[in-house]
């Protein structure tokens, strides 16, 4: 079963935890308002291993800045997973207000990402498959 979501908001220059109703195999998040030399799309999947992502850095249309456009980002990445449950202890000794658990997963984007009011477009992917093959040769 393969599920799609595309999201907006407006951040407010915190960390976000991004509830989607599951962890994505693949995500491609966007900073509308990104300044040059910054990423403005950085795409994410479990599969590139912790803290790595591929970044898409803004560039002046001069292109004189020092950031390459595109680049792996190996290490100290601005997505992650994130997964949580809350518990509602109910409020009677009986069945009208039983105590409920419910989840929350999805993807945590880090306030380094995005400042107070930036425009922030994520689209993420779950896929049927999930699966590294290795060395296939």
């Amino acid at each position: 079963m393969h599920e799609s979501v595309t999201i907006k908001f407006q951040a407010d220059g915190n960390p976000c935890n991004l509830e989607l109703g599951f962890i994505p195999d693949y995500a491609e998040v966007y900073n509308l308002n990104a300044t040059y030399g910054a990423p403005f799309k950085i795409e994410w999947s479990p599969l590139l291993q912790e803290g790595r992502e591929i970044w898409h850095n803004r560039i002046a249309d001069s292109g004189s800045t020092g950031a390459s456009s595109i680049q792996l980002k190996n290490s100290g990445g601005y997505i992650s997973t994130y997964q949580a449950v809350t518990y509602d202890p109910g409020t009677e000794n009986d069945d009208s207000d039983p105590v409920r658990a419910q989840g929350f997963s999805g993807i945590s984007i880090a306030a380094d990402f995005m400042n107070d009011d930036d425009i922030i477009l994520v689209r993420a992917h779950r896929s049927l498959r999930l699966e590294d093959l290795g060395d296939i040769a």
